[in-house]
């Protein structure tokens, strides 16, 4: 029986760095990873 159960990296990255580890995560996990981006540039925390 194949396993249901699957992970997802959510992520929001300004320059880059978390994109990264994002990946790097996602690569050892083999899940869906789903990159959150700004609406309007420079309107992050």
């Amino acid at each position: 029986m194949e396993s249901l159960n699957q992970s997802v990296i959510v992520f929001f990255s300004k320059d880059g760095n978390t994109r990264t580890s994002a990946m790097r995560l996602n690569k050892r996990l083999n899940g869906k990873i789903i990159e959150l981006q700004e609406m309007k540039k420079g309107s992050a925390l």
